[in-house]
């Protein structure tokens, strides 16, 4: 699922940034963002993610990351 610039403008901000003095980011936050709408769109299981994606305990972190953010936010 590819997404134009402008909507990824809108939720760039709810993927969580890398916090400093830890490990360079190796996976850029726009494929994070992808593969989360892969699977959310798809239904399937974190292991199934295809291989085109980041890894998927990468993307299960972010999505925790995420989701910990909106419930703290409301």
């Amino acid at each position: 699922m590819v997404v134009i610039a402008s909507k990824w403008k809108l939720v760039q901000p709810l993927i969580p940034k890398p916090k400093p003095g830890g490990r360079l980011q190796s996976v850029d936050r726009r494929e994070i963002r992808n593969a989360i709408f892969y699977l959310v769109r798809g239904g399937i299981q974190w292991r199934m993610l295809p291989h085109d994606f980041p890894p998927w305990g990468t993307v299960h972190l972010a999505m925790s990351h995420l989701m910990l953010k909106r419930l703290c936010s409301i």
